[in-house]
């Protein structure tokens, strides 16, 4: 599995989140992953 596509999300209170979006194969349902870790460098 590669890094993940970078993504940026824009807040209202205008914090700029970045985060990685990694795509699914085949047919999808649905799904969010928010995993915190403030912090943290992603070292992935």
């Amino acid at each position: 599995m590669s890094g993940g596509e970078a993504v940026n999300i824009p807040c209202r209170d205008g914090v700029l989140l970045g985060g990685h979006l990694w795509h699914a194969e085949g047919a999808t349902h649905g799904a969010v992953v928010v995993n915190p870790a403030t912090g943290v460098l992603a070292r992935y």
